[in-house]
């Protein structure tokens, strides 16, 4: 369980982080604006913080990396913020080397036990 997980369980409801999960394991240009959408709606309704969790993802590519901007940009429009957590180590590096790794405020990796 990573520490947002744990703080979401352990506040009240109106404290708790709002979560995103994505559900596919690739966000690429052929599915990245048909989720945009769907992340788009829980920012607007959850929001305006919005945790993704990327846990599942294991590829995404520059169109994925696009539709996230954007949705961060809509985040900060509302005075909100989008987190990206549980990114595997593949997303994590595609993160790092565009230097979009600092936008999305990502928590640092749960030490293994």
């Amino acid at each position: 369980m990573t520490n947002v997980e744990e703080t979401a369980q352990n506040s009240s409801p109106e404290e708790r982080p709002q979560i995103f999960r994505i559900e596919q394991e690739s966000i690429d240009a052929t599915n990245a604006w048909d989720l945009r959408p769907e992340i788009l709606r829980a920012l607007y309704t959850k929001g305006p913080d919005l945790w993704v969790d990327l846990a599942r993802v294991s590829f995404i590519d520059s169109t994925g990396l696009g539709m996230l901007v954007s949705v961060l940009q809509e985040a900060r429009d509302i005075q909100g913020t989008v987190h990206l957590i549980n990114a595997s180590r593949e997303v994590r590096r595609v993160l790092q080397v565009t230097g979009l790794e600092m936008l999305f405020e990502q928590p640092a990796p749960a030490a293994a036990p």
